[in-house]
């Protein structure tokens, strides 16, 4: 009689056990349906949409600057030539950088959106 299993006592701390797994299951799938662990966000409407938002000359400098600066570092700021020209008909700024003196390839222009901000193209001469 000693080896007897108790086999009710482990069947009820299996089912305990299966209760919980599909409580967690069921609360991961509520989150998920609910949007709270989704990487998706609405930018169609709401706070923080800035529907006039709109880029000025000088924002467009700083954002040019940002992209020459992550692409040939802080020490290139010393040696060039920064012009702000505003395309109207595209609704864009194109930022360009000028070596100071004549230098093959020395230019770096950058064309952002006056509308978001956003960088459209960056090109190098040559």
């Amino acid at each position: 009689m000693k080896n007897k299993t108790n086999w009710s006592g482990e069947l009820m701390r299996n089912i305990i056990k299966l209760i919980k797994t599909v409580y967690l299951l069921l609360s991961c799938m509520l989150l998920v349906s609910c949007g709270l662990a989704s990487d998706k966000i609405d930018l169609t409407d709401g706070i923080g949409v800035y529907k006039d938002f709109v880029v000025t000359e000088a924002l467009a400098l700083e954002i040019g600057r940002a992209v020459l600066k992550d692409t040939y570092g802080e020490e290139v700021f010393s040696e060039i030539t920064l012009t702000v020209k505003e395309v109207e008909k595209q609704k864009l700024y194109v930022v360009s950088f000028t070596q100071e003196g004549y230098a093959l390839g020395g230019d770096f222009s950058v064309a952002i959106n006056k509308k978001d901000g956003k960088i459209l193209k960056i090109w190098a001469g040559e």
